[in-house]
This record gives structure tokens, C-alpha cells and sequence, in this order.
């Protein structure tokens, strides 16, 4: 069962009675409990208690986003199909998926997610790629102030990784942008590397939280020393299965570090981000986002 909201919360009619006249008139009356329903019911008003009986609509209610979908080829666009980009998750209601859409028409698709998600994504946080059998792939980026990777507790897409991407030597990395490609990022983070993000920041910037998403830690921890923009945060990263190093595709147990940023940190314009460990420990990279 759902629960439900003691304040506020608004009260939805159970059914509808219609009276329909000889001569074309017709009346209706709502039954919405409490006002009328049990009332006219044989249970009675006594036995209704809106609390646990009435049927109510929340007064904050899921996140929702709609995307339209505009065929403007000339074939009919074949299972087009929504997939996150920024993580795998499965808690999320689609409206409408696979779906097929002549040319010059359009297709409304909506989602829904909880107001609280487990990974702690917005869906416009989440980024989105539709795919679609006998067309390019069509990508929606995500909303995060910086992001690399994908969170799936795996280093594939990471330089280095099971997905084919080349292993990159030295000890400092730059990337630019706000949605570097991961393949420009060594999967290891270790003692001696340095690692720089340069990105921009439009608008007035305010508090922000840095996450650090690992695949798999050294087993006596790491300490992470993040320099944004001059001033220096550190956080602890916990110990791991110590794998990852020697056996990137080995699975382990993922760990994810949250910097909590004042609104100073951030500014208008250009920033830099800068990574590296203080000490002798390690971590094999899953994601990293800035929200």
C-alpha cells in the first residue's frame, strides 16, 4: 500500500452517478468521499476514515519529463527506443518505448521517477539516448554541471578498460568540457596522477556537491585531495577489494564520495577542477558528476 499524506492532500471522486432525461438533459453528481460517498453508501459515514480509506492524489508528485519525437526523414522511424545515459537505472515508468512513427509525425514519450532516486539523478540529470533501428542514435545530455563515465560500477568506457579505449601513460590528464569523453581518462587513479577538468559554468553558480564514484578502492583506502577554482576540499575513500588494479573487469564493491561545495567554489565562466590522492592508496573510476 501507498501511503498516504496526512497534509495536503486532495480527494478524488470513486464514481459518478448520471441522470439522463427524456428530453435530453442530463445531470451527474460526483461521489467523492468524504462529502457524499459513504454517506449514501451501507456502510454509513461512521465506518469512513479519510485518512486510510480515501483514495487521494499526493501534493508532490513524481518527477515527470516529456520528450517529443519528431520524425523528419522520409521512412518510417522503427523502434525508437529511450535508454539513460549517465547510469543503468530501472526505477522509472515510461509511457511508451519501441515505438514507431511514420514521417512527419510526432510521438509524445513521458517518464516518470521518484522524487528521491536511489542514484540521486533528476531524469534531466540522467541524460538520455534514443535509439532507433534505421536511424542515428538522437542524445539528450545531461543538466549536470560536469560529468565523465557511467554509473555501472564497471571501468569499461574508461581508457584502459574492456571497452577498447587505449591506454593512456603520464601522470597529469587534462579534460575539457563539461561531458569529457571518459576513453581521455586513465581507469586508475593513483599516487602521482593529477587530474585536471577545466569546464564552464553559465548562469550564477550556487552550493554544489562533487561525486566521486568508484569500482573498486585499495585496500587500505585512498585519501582524495579536490582543488576547484584555488580552494581545496578532501575526502576519505574507503578501502576496496584491492582488484581492480591487476584485473580491471574483476567486479568489486563500488563505493560513492560525496564533497559537499560552499557557493563560493564555483563561479560564472571558466573553472577548474583539479583530482589527486594524498597518499599511497588507489581507485579504478566508475563515474564522476558535479550537480
Amino acid at each position: 500500500m501507498h501511503e498516504i499524506p496526512a497534509e495536503p492532500h486532495f480527494f478524488i471522486a470513486n464514481a459518478t452517478v448520471r441522470l439522463q432525461y427524456a428530453d435530453g438533459v442530463e445531470e451527474t453528481i460526483d461521489l467523492v468521499p468524504p462529502l457524499n460517498f459513504w454517506a449514501i453508501s451501507p456502510f454509513g459515514p461512521a465506518d469512513y476514515n479519510p485518512a486510510s480509506d480515501g483514495f487521494t492524489l499526493a501534493a508532490t508528485l513524481p518527477e515527470t519529463l516529456t520528450l517529443r519525437l519528431k520524425n523528419t526523414g522520409a521512412m518510417t522511424a522503427l523502434f525508437s527506443s529511450m535508454h539513460p545515459l549517465l547510469n543503468y537505472r530501472n526505477d522509472f515508468y515510461l509511457s511508451d518505448n519501441h515505438l514507431s512513427i511514420p514521417p512527419g509525425e510526432t510521438r509524445d514519450v513521458t517518464l516518470r521517477a521518484p522524487l528521491q532516486p536511489k542514484d540521486g539523478l533528476t531524469l534531466g540529470q540522467t541524460g538520455w539516448r534514443i535509439e532507433t533501428w534505421n536511424a542515428p542514435d538522437v542524445f539528450i545530455e545531461p543538466t549536470l554541471l560536469l560529468a565523465i563515465g557511467r554509473q555501472d560500477r564497471m571501468t569499461r568506457e574508461f581508457a584502459g578498460g574492456a571497452g577498447g579505449a587505449p591506454t593512456i601513460n603520464g601522470t597529469k590528464v587534462r579534460l575539457a568540457g563539461r561531458l569529457p569523453a571518459a576513453s581521455s581518462l586513465p581507469l586508475l587513479m593513483e599516487s602521482g596522477r593529477v587530474v585536471e577538468f577545466e569546464f564552464p559554468v553559465t548562469g550564477t553558480p550556487g552550493a554544489a556537491v562533487l561525486r566521486i564514484h568508484t569500482a573498486d578502492q585499495s585496500p587500505a583506502g585512498a585519501n582524495l585531495r579536490a582543488t576547484l577554482n584555488g580552494q581545496t576540499f578532501t575526502a576519505e575513500i574507503p578501502a576496496g577489494l584491492g582488484l581492480q588494479k591487476i584485473d580491471p573487469q574483476h567486479l568489486a564493491k563500488s563505493k560513492t564520495v560525496e564533497i559537499p561545495l560552499p557557493a563560493n567554489a564555483l563561479r560564472q565562466g571558466d573553472n577548474t577542477l583539479t583530482l589527486e590522492l594524498a597518499n599511497d592508496g588507489w581507485f579504478t573510476w566508475d563515474a564522476l558528476d558535479l550537480m
